[in-house]
Order: structure tokens, then C-alpha cells, then sequence
């Protein structure tokens, strides 16, 4: 494993109360757009790298259908789909004083399965020291995929690049381009009261001189930020 943000193991659901340290988000359904959930990463060493495993985990009903976007973090053009084989298994929080939390507790009270998603298979090449992007998108015309999150200060396991701060993405209505992004922080009225992070784990290796490719198209289109809401 190159890089670690994986779920909490410490205040878990509602039974921490004001110390929680999980949440999960999603936004609403807008009949112009399709809105995502994002965040980026960085993998702190120096060289090139070659991602063949990147996991997150997705709270209640799975979407049909999961893409896995990449790129940079500063310009929409450079995201892009990235073709993987996607595995879902259910999932449990390791927490040892808790050893029955395999499932997510909404903040109104219902209980949720929590699903761990590993993009498989990947082509993406990434430079170790460089920012990245990532988000995670399900079936045009829904609500997309509830990606869980954790704050970092409250989480009790490496959550490696936390910064408090997420991303956000206008795609196209089908979901075929990035039109726009940009920076949130949960730590907000209407959200929550805390600053999150999106769980990744990322597994990759230095891939063969040869091996190493180039991808990107560019994507125009434009973009609002949409109300961000919280499972429920």
C-alpha cells in the first residue's frame, strides 16, 4: 500500500456524539448536471508510479454502475475516466471496542451497509511527488455513490494527505465530461461540524520504462457548485 487514508477506528457513528469521525456525502440530484464527490492525493515519493488498486468505500445502495475519474488538480481537462475492473465486498470498521461496527449510522439514526469499492486493473500512471484529483461516479440522472469520509483529528488511523478540505465536480448531464471543480470544506452551515476527508487507500508499484503512457483529452464545459448533503 503506497498510500493510507483508510477508514476510522475511533469514534464511530452516533454512539461518539460530538466526537464522531465518520460521515458520508453525496449531492442531489440536478436535472442539468451530474455532481460528484472528490478529493486528492499525493503519493510523497519521489519517481513514477504505476496504480493498480485505488479503494474507496461507499455507504448504502452501490450504484449499477462506478467510474473512477482522474487527473490533475488545477485544470478540468485533465480529468478523465479511467478504465478498471470494479470490485464490491461488504465492509467493516476495524475497531477494537467496537468489534460489531460493520455499518454506517446515518444522523437521523438508520443503520447502512458500507461497501468497500477497489478499482482494479488500472492504467494510470502517476509522478509520486505531483497532486492529484480523484473522483467517483455512478448512474446519470441519480444520486450519486455516498463516499465516506473521516475528520483526521478524531479518526484514530493514518489518514495520510488530509488537508480538511474535499472536492467538487459538475459533469455533463451523461456524465461523459468534467465541466467544473473546485474546493469545499464540511465544516460548514448545513453540512457538518467538522472538516472531512474522502477514505482512499492506494495500492501501486514502479511500473516498466516502457510501460509508462500518456492520457487526457480536452473537456470544456461550465459549471455551478451545488448544495453538498450529508447521508442522512
Amino acid at each position: 500500500m503506497f498510500y493510507d487514508r483508510g477508514l476510522p477506528t475511533a469514534n464511530l457513528n452516533n454512539a461518539a456524539e460530538g466526537l464522531r469521525s465518520n460521515v458520508a456525502w453525496a449531492y442531489g440530484v440536478d436535472p442539468e448536471a451530474y455532481w460528484a464527490v472528490g478529493d486528492t492525493f499525493n503519493l510523497g515519493s519521489a519517481g513514477t508510479y504505476g496504480i493498480n488498486d485505488f479503494r474507496v468505500w461507499v455507504v448504502g445502495a452501490v450504484p449499477s454502475t462506478l467510474t473512477l475519474w482522474g487527473g490533475g488538480t488545477t485544470d478540468p481537462a485533465t480529468i478523465n475516466p479511467i478504465a478498471s475492473t470494479v470490485s464490491v465486498q461488504l465492509a467493516a470498521y476495524n475497531d477494537p471496542a467496537q468489534p460489531l461496527e460493520t455499518t454506517y449510522q446515518g444522523y437521523l439514526g438508520p443503520y447502512r451497509n458500507i461497501y468497500q469499492v477497489d478499482f482494479l486493473n488500472l492504467n494510470w500512471t502517476v509522478n509520486g511527488n505531483q497532486d492529484y484529483s480523484f473522483f467517483v461516479t455512478g448512474v446519470a440522472g441519480q444520486t450519486g455513490p455516498f463516499l465516506h469520509a473521516s475528520n483526521a483529528a478524531l479518526s484514530g488511523s493514518p489518514q495520510q494527505g488530509s488537508d480538511n478540505q474535499m472536492l467538487w465536480a459538475g459533469f455533463d448531464p451523461g456524465i461523459t465530461a468534467v465541466a467544473d471543480f473546485g474546493v469545499w470544506d464540511s465544516n460548514a452551515p448545513n453540512t457538518w461540524d467538522k472538516s472531512s476527508d474522502i477514505n482512499v487507500q492506494i495500492f501501486a508499484a514502479t511500473p516498466e520504462p516502457g510501460s509508462i503512457l500518456l492520457f487526457g483529452t480536452l473537456l470544456v464545459g461550465v459549471g455551478a457548485i451545488v448544495r453538498k448533503r450529508k447521508s442522512a
